[in-house]
Parts: C-alpha cells; structure tokens; sequence
C-alpha cells in the first residue's frame, strides 16, 4: 500500500508540474512558448534596442510566461521613431509567418513597446489584428519632439546633456525633415501629430484595449534642464493624443501616469523605464482583456 501511494504522489508531482517553455530565436526574434499558451504578448524595445535588453530592463516578459501567455520579443527593428511603409509591411509579414509557424495564429494578440518601441506598437496595432496595445513613455508627437529638443538646446549649454537633443534634430530634420516647413511629412510618419489633431495613422477597431503609460517627473527633469515644463516632456504628448482618441469614440483606453517607479536595471533614476509599468498589473489586463 505505501508503494502504491509512493508511485501515485510520483505520478500525480510529474504530470502536475510544467514542462519548460520551447525557445526560438533568430535574428528578427526570440520567441518563448509556454505550455498551452492563452495569448501572445509582442514588446518593442527602445530605439537600437533588442530582446536580450528587454529581458535585462522589464519583468514583463517573464511574469507573462508565469500566466501561460507566449512572448514574442523584437530585435534591431526600429533604427528610427517610426516605420517606413515597406518597413510596417515587412514588420507584418514577420509577426504573422511566425505566429502561422508555431501554431499561435488563433489566439489573441498583445502588443507593448518601450519609448519608441510604443511608436513601433501603435503603428502596427491595426495590422496584426492586436486585441490591446499599450505604451511606455513614448514619442507619439515626432514633431513635438522636434520642438522640445531645439528647447533644451536652446536653452541649456552642457554639451553632454544636449547631446541626445541635438542627435534627435539631425535624426528627424534628416529622415522627415523641418516641421515648421512641412507638418505633412511628420502626419505621414508620426503616431499622432498634435499641431493639427491628426491621427490617422491610429485606426484601430473601436474595441482595442489601449494604455498609454508615462511618468512625468517633471521635478527629475528641472534639476537637469533650464526652463523645462510639462508640455516639454512625452507625457504632455501622450495625454493630448489620449484625448484626442477618446473623442474618436475609443472607450477601452487609459491614461496612466506614474510616479517613483522608473529606475533602470543598474538601479538608477530614470521616470523613461520600463520600471513604470508593474508587471503583474499590466498581464491581469491582458488576461481581462484576451
């Protein structure tokens, strides 16, 4: 009898305990699989980012794979702020071939991006057919952004600091151009553009779940800029962009605005983080959602 019970509680501890999640990895992609996955989670990294720095900076991908959802993590994919045409369509075709290849074609589709990375997210939200999408920090403004960092050059002379400002005009002024001399270029690429409320490039069906995470410390940014305010920062950006969603009629979409939680992985201050977003908070909305 205590044989039998013995071999029983063996049998009963294997066939309960899960088996490792299948790993593929290419240089588009890593993809993680757990048993019977529920939904697939895809994340963006910043600009120049990959998976390995995804995995490095964020518990989300894991705390994902703790609730059965798969994980699709980008590499090397935006090299600028936003997507060409060709690029989304080349996106597109990546995201779906893999998901028809590992059988995951049938379940739903989340997708998060991190910085520009949300950029990345929003424009190709529609094409993959995601059932929610969310954003960390994000640029959704190009020529804002254009705007804010001729700001922070004009009116700051530590050449360290204006370094990213002043590689952000060169980057914009060369692969859009000016925004004073043509917004309609900045229309065609950016998320959304302010300046003239347009979103088309936003079109989503109306029942998306939508969260658009940021952390406007603004005290943080004073004590390294000169006469910097909210409106400088992308959570002014993101805010008018929510807004201006909301009166399109998207009731499924929320504003989020954090406070002391962006830190990089080394510890360091830093409200753009992934950090701000809590990892079980944002899988519990995936799972409400899916």
């Amino acid at each position: 009898m205590k044989n039998i019970l013995f071999f029983l509680s063996v049998f009963l501890f294997f066939s309960c305990k899960k088996n490792p999640p299948e790993i593929i990895k290419t240089d588009d992609y890593e993809l993680i699989i757990p048993n019977n996955p529920k939904a697939v989670l895809i994340l963006f990294p910043g600009m120049g980012g990959n998976a390995k720095n995804i995995k490095k900076q964020s518990k989300i991908p894991q705390k994902a794979l703790d609730n059965d959802i798969a994980v699709l993590l980008l590499n090397h994919f935006n090299h600028h702020l936003f997507l060409y045409e060709q690029e989304k369509n080349q996106l597109q075709k990546i995201i779906l071939n893999t998901l028809k290849e590992q059988h995951l074609e049938n379940i739903n589709i989340f997708l998060g991006g991190f910085s520009s990375g949300g950029n990345v997210a929003l424009l190709i939200a529609d094409r993959v057919n995601s059932k929610g999408v969310f954003i960390i920090d994000s640029p959704v403004d190009l020529a804002d952004l254009y705007f804010t960092s001729e700001k922070k050059v004009q009116n700051n002379i530590d050449e360290e600091l204006i370094s990213e400002p002043k590689y952000l005009i060169r980057h914009l002024t060369k692969t859009i151009g000016n925004p004073t001399e043509d917004i309609s270029s900045y229309e065609n690429y950016s998320p959304y553009t302010s300046m003239t409320d347009f979103t088309y490039n936003l079109q989503f069906s109306q029942d998306i779940a939508i969260r658009l995470y940021t952390e406007p410390a603004l005290e943080f940014y004073k004590q390294r800029f000169n006469k910097i305010e909210f409106e400088d920062l992308n959570a002014s950006s993101i805010k008018k962009m929510h807004q201006s969603l909301q009166k399109l009629g998207y009731k499924n979409i929320e504003y989020i605005e954090t406070k002391n939680k962006g830190f990089r992985a080394n510890g360091n201050r830093s409200p753009h983080s992934w950090s701000i977003v809590d990892e079980k908070e944002i899988v519990h909305w995936i799972l409400k959602n899916n």
